[in-house]
């Protein structure tokens, strides 16, 4: 029980005002005193109790009369829940008594009365009214939330219908009307669902059967609808059953939301997607636009009937016929059109096929267009318009001689297109032209806003080709500018090489040949006379001088070859027959060294130009080196081969391989690990292969060996001449 409850005795018995006092003085209950009814009604609004204890007999008012003024008066309205008890020192009127209750008086209590009846009362009427309190607040929570609720399925931007068991609609809220764009909600409420256009299927059917007897709900389901204005939508739809408190089945609830805008853009956006992976493959900028406008006319993509291009000057005084793409006549749009619709071709399939093939040479439409150029000077020329306000502008000359454009109707020859801007970083490129010439389809604001986004699209690959093109032609040009210049450079230092080369050859061959050639046939007299030969130590001494002399004659020989080579003498030659030669020369050499040779020559190899001698030293050179490499024996493996360009030649060798620090020195003039070398044979190989247009690689790793390839060209007739 809550305290402080505050109790107001109205009743002009003072001596019955001091017994309640003195009754509820142990209790947590407050007793105010009116022993007038007029000042009890005073007291009503001065300190609001929370029970009113009524005497029924007062000298100038009766209770009775008290409580009516108490709950008709309108100034007691707020305090018309506080319960009213009845005192009376009458005998029992059971009229008087149930027309009281009956009129709202909360209990009847006979004096005199004892404190625990009066006790019991209070607490009764206390609890009951607390017990009303929260029933008329459960009402109110009730009845708000029922007006949150219908609010709320009133204007949830979801359209919601409820059904009976029968399918009967019996409820629908106003998004709905609006979806199915009907005047008013009369249209379908207490109507058979099925007898609704978007209902009359078997599929449908069964699933809202299935809700009605099993529970089971409909997840999602896509209405194709038409409105009876001929709008098309898609809708979607879910469906639950509808429950009553008991858990039973009493109807089911239908949601539908309008996609069709989201389909719309969820299209646009897959088709700007696959154009825009197809126009990334394509980096010719004539590829590209053949592409763009490809896309333009698809009927699974844009769909218009032609396409055209005009980009704008670099002064931007005039407009010129890129490229177009279309039919150049009616009968041509019949065929193209009959021809394409039995491929029911997808839009990625679609630009695979079309997108990147560029128009026929012969291609009417695209010929028209390319002839196109005319000044931008009338200002109210729509081609003006649109690129100088840069806006898209559609054209509709339903009258043509209302409008003075007169260019544009020269140009298009159509009643009805479109102009849209090509723009780059705000500055426009060009425009791009649609139109539906042939198939007369109206073009609508969906049709404007995609051809707008696409062109945005277009605009930005444009630049992007046009500036991959550029890079690339200067890429070009600096490749062919370095490598004139790595050649020039090659050419210089090598001319530098070899003008020293030359001169200390000469300066070799005028100081040292003679004295050379004087002491090597001293040397072969001594070792033939026989005083020497019966000196052991002499004839050593002979031997050494001998011996060395010729190595040295090599040397200047090999220095003088390098300088002095000359100009090949191309005959037509069999390069196996200049290998087995070489070989054989070598044979002792390689028998020596306990190496296995392995020739693998392809007899069916084509005779080439080349100088023999020249190519036979080629052969030698490598082989000695190889034969080198294998000082403890190995496997020599010679191989040649052809192709569509080059005779290969490969001689592998199982030898210690060369170092990856030395290989880019190989062909340097005098650079050698030998330690008898000249570091000359490799010079004059490379030396003699360029001059036959020729190319030596050579792979190389530590301890597992060497490759060299030497190709040579099968149409090798133009030797460049060499001067020495």
């Amino acid at each position: 029980m809550e305290k402080d409850k505050t109790i107001l005795l109205i009743d002009d018995d003072p001596d019955f005002h001091i017994m309640l006092n003195h009754a509820l003085a142990q209790t947590s209950y407050r007793c105010l005193s009116a022993y007038k009814p007029h000042d009890g009604l005073k007291m009503i609004l001065e300190y609001q109790p929370d029970i009113i204890l009524l005497d029924y007999i007062m000298p100038d008012l009766t209770g009775e009369d008290l409580y009516q003024e108490f709950v008709t008066n309108p100034i007691y309205k707020n305090h018309r829940h506080i319960p009213v008890v009845i005192l009376t020192a009458q005998e029992h009127d059971r009229n008087i008594r149930e027309r009281l209750i009956e009129g709202g008086i909360q209990a009847y209590l006979n004096k005199p009365f004892g404190y625990r009846e009066l006790k019991n009362l209070l607490e009764n009427i206390f609890i009951l009214q607390e017990i009303q309190q929260r029933n008329l607040q459960l009402q109110n929570e009730i009845s708000n939330t029922k007006e949150y609720l219908e609010l709320l399925v009133d204007n949830t931007p979801i359209g919601i219908m409820a059904t009976d068991l029968n399918g009967m609609v019996t409820r629908v809220n106003p998004y709905l009307v609006h979806i199915l764009r009907l005047s008013n909600s009369a249209e379908i409420l207490n109507k058979y669902i099925f007898d609704f256009n978007p209902f009359r299927n078997n599929t449908l059917h069964d699933s809202f059967h299935k809700i009605l007897t099993e529970g089971l709900a409909i997840r999602e389901e896509v209405l194709e609808y038409c409105t009876p204005t001929n709008e098309r939508l898609k809708l979607n739809l879910k469906g639950v059953p509808l429950r009553n408190t008991s858990g039973d089945i009493t109807g089911l609830t239908l949601l539908f939301q309008d996609i069709t805008d989201l389909e719309k853009k969820a299209y646009q956006l897959s088709i700007l997607r696959q154009v825009g992976t197809s126009m990334q493959s394509a980096l010719d900028l004539n590829e590209l636009l053949h592409l763009i406008l490809t896309a333009i006319t698809a009927g699974c993509a844009l769909g218009f009937s032609r396409a055209m291009l005009l980009m704008l000057s670099e002064d931007g005084q005039y407009l010129f016929g890129k490229m177009g793409v279309g039919p150049g006549n009616a009968n041509d749009a019949y065929r193209i059109w009959t021809e394409l619709s039995r491929e029911h071709l997808n839009l990625q399939n679609f630009l695979d096929k079309y997108g990147h093939n560029l128009p026929d040479e012969h291609d009417e439409f695209n010929q028209r267009v390319q002839s196109l150029q005319f000044i931008l000077s009338e200002q109210k020329c729509f081609f003006h318009q649109a690129i100088f306000n840069k806006k898209t502008y559609k054209v509709n000359f339903h009258n043509r001689q209302e409008h003075n454009c007169q260019q544009c109707l020269t140009t298009i020859q159509a009643d009805e297109f479109i102009i849209v801007p090509l723009l780059v970083k705000n500055k426009v490129i060009g425009v791009i032209v649609a139109d539906n010439m042939y198939n007369q389809n109206p073009i609508n604001d969906d049709m404007v806003q995609m051809l707008n986004l696409f062109a945005s699209q277009a605009a930005v690959a444009i630049e992007r080709t046009e500036a991959y093109q550029h890079l690339e032609e200067e890429k070009n040009k600096l490749q062919e500018a370095y490598s004139k210049l790595e050649a020039t450079q090659e050419q210089l230092v090598r001319n530098e090489k070899l003008a020293a080369i030359g001169q200390t050859a000469a300066n070799v061959a005028h100081e040292i040949r003679n004295p050379l050639v004087t002491i090597g046939g001293f040397a072969r007299i001594l070792m033939r006379s026989e005083k020497i030969q019966a000196d052991e130590e002499l004839n050593t001494f002979s031997q050494i001088i001998a011996e060395e002399v010729t190595r040295l004659e090599n040397i200047l020989k090999n220095v003088l070859d390098y300088v002095k080579l000359t100009h090949p003498e191309l005959t037509m030659e069999n390069v196996n027959q200049i290998i087995d030669a070489s070989l054989l020369m070598m044979s002792d050499e390689i028998q020596c060294q306990q190496i296995e040779l392995h020739p693998e020559l392809d007899s069916t190899l084509p005779m080439i130009n080349i100088d023999p001698q020249q190519f036979k030293q080629v052969i030698i050179n490598v082989l000695k080196n190889s034969i080198y490499a294998m000082k403890n024996g190995g496997k020599l493996f010679v191989r040649t081969s052809s192709n569509k360009e080059n005779v290969i030649i490969e001689i592998q060798d199982t030898g210690k391989g060369i170092p990856k620090e030395i290989m880019h020195n190989l062909f340097i003039p005098y650079f050698t690990t030998k330690s008898h070398g000249t570091g000359l044979g490799l010079a004059i190989t490379q030396q003699i292969i360029n001059a036959h247009n020729g190319k030596i690689n050579i792979e190389s790793e530590p301890d597992r060996g060497t490759i060299v390839k030497i190709m040579i060209p099968l149409k090798n007739n133009e030797i460049p001449v060499k001067k020495n």
